[in-house]
């Protein structure tokens, strides 16, 4: 696994080169850019599936595991989006997805698992809640690029200083903002239910009070009510892009942070 996924960081990192070289000569990044990512992330996917067969279960329950999915989604969407949207904003998705998996191919991967991971193993409702909150969280993490170089955008436009880098224009940053935060509102909508049912079914209960469940309620009603004010009042530029930037904020504390204040949700041991 850990091989496969330094292949794909190297692929990566090239990937992001390439398009940052481009994007300093404001210059659309060449093709070439999309097929090392393609290249990428088939080494990526192989990790995966090493990793599956390696432990014989879902993998995504160890912190290293979590983060090696959370790179793969974040490269997944730099790939689809690429082809769909054709917009080079998504040259600086792919450093995002660097970080989380160099830090997974950096971590202690043991090949057993241990006893209190077993009750994940044996439903299909914990690897839908899990992929589904993963892939919410990635989703999030374009949302938050896409409204920090909106305003820093309407900074520069603001002081007459034009970007020294070709950049996407407002209404396109404002626009992949509101797609990805749409993505990964529905996905974590899906992860948080499929999550209380497992919850449910194997422990009798829906929810544990631990610091993770109620953050992430916390920014399901952050994403809800952006939405639901886009929608029905308007709420777009600015506004979102700073909601945004808040609410990756409270990503990385789940995925970095709440390890160090225990609860149900704790899985880095």
């Amino acid at each position: 696994m850990r091989t496969l996924l330094v292949i794909a960081v190297i692929m990566y990192t090239t990937s992001t080169l390439v398009a940052a070289t481009q994007i300093k000569k404001k210059l659309s990044p060449p093709s070439s850019v999309l097929l090392t990512a393609v290249a990428g992330i088939v080494f990526h996917s192989g990790a995966i599936a090493t990793r599956w067969i390696e432990v014989g279960r879902f993998p995504l329950i160890l912190q290293a595991e979590v983060l090696c999915f959370l790179g793969w989604c974040i490269a997944a969407y730099f790939i689809f989006s690429s082809i769909l949207a054709h917009t080079h904003l998504l040259g600086y998705t792919l450093l995002l997805a660097i970080i989380p998996t160099s830090v997974a191919a950096a971590l202690p991967s043991p090949a057993v698992t241990p006893a209190k991971f077993r009750p994940f193993e044996d439903t299909l409702l914990f690897p839908l809640h899990a992929t589904m909150i993963i892939l919410a969280y990635a989703a999030f993490i374009i949302t938050f690029l896409a409204g920090v170089l909106y305003i820093w955008q309407e900074y520069k436009l603001k002081k007459k200083r034009p970007a020294s880098l070709k950049l996407p224009g407002l209404d396109t940053c404002d626009e992949l903002s509101y797609r990805s935060m749409s993505i990964g509102f529905v996905a974590l909508t899906l992860g948080i239910v499929s999550g209380f049912v497992w919850s449910r079914r194997h422990f009798g209960t829906y929810l544990h009070g631990d610091p993770i469940e109620i953050l992430t309620l916390t920014i399901w009603l952050l994403y809800f009510f952006m939405i639901h004010y886009r929608i029905t009042a308007g709420w777009r530029g600015r506004r979102t892009a700073i909601i945004a930037v808040v609410g990756f904020v409270f990503v990385l504390f789940i995925l970095f942070g709440l390890q160090y204040l225990g609860g149900f949700h704790v899985f880095s041991s």
